[in-house]
């Protein structure tokens, strides 16, 4: 089924059972978009070409809020609501584990395997996924609102809304 809107362009939808017991908090597709990875109760990856669940990301310890593909979509990474980030391979193994760590944007850049977040401050941390070490940390005047990676990885987009609505461009040096 499809909807022709007025510009020329058609619009499929294809529903499927999401699989989760309760509402999904983010949904995003793999690099070669044949594949889904939605966070609610637990993590699952879905096959868009198949139409079949393939896997579920069992032994959070609570509701993840968000789910992230990294490292050229050979692993994930979990935030739960209680302060938990997880690194897991795509076959379902846990492979590390960050306490006291929950952010609410997230971005991965490929160029140097960094990821890059923050949780509502107005900190941004950078975090090394070779080493899992926090290599890095800076802080903008206000209260983040969301951050974006460009797809080259040489920039940061940060957007603060609070006193002096503004929108910063961060140039990153590939070290």
């Amino acid at each position: 089924m499809y909807q022709k809107i007025s510009c020329g362009v058609r619009f499929f939808k294809v529903i499927f059972n999401s699989g989760n017991e309760s509402d999904i908090n983010s949904i995003m597709w793999n690099k070669n978009s044949d594949k889904l990875l939605t966070a609610s109760d637990n993590a699952k990856i879905f096959n868009v070409l198949t139409g079949e669940w393939i896997k579920d990301f069992k032994g959070n310890s609570g509701k993840i809020s968000w789910a992230l593909w990294v490292d050229n979509d050979t692993k994930i990474i979990t935030a739960e609501v209680e302060k938990c980030m997880k690194l897991w391979s795509v076959d379902g193994n846990l492979l590390h584990t960050w306490k006291d760590f929950w952010y609410i944007d997230v971005v991965w850049n490929k160029e140097n395997n960094l990821i890059w977040f923050h949780a509502g401050s107005n900190k941004i941390k950078v975090l090394d996924l070779d080493t899992k070490l926090i290599v890095a940390s800076f802080e903008e005047e206000e209260k983040i609102r969301s951050i974006s990676m460009s797809g080259d990885g040489k920039f940061l987009l940060t957007n603060w809304s609070e006193v002096n609505p503004a929108i910063n461009l961060w140039s990153i040096d590939q070290k």
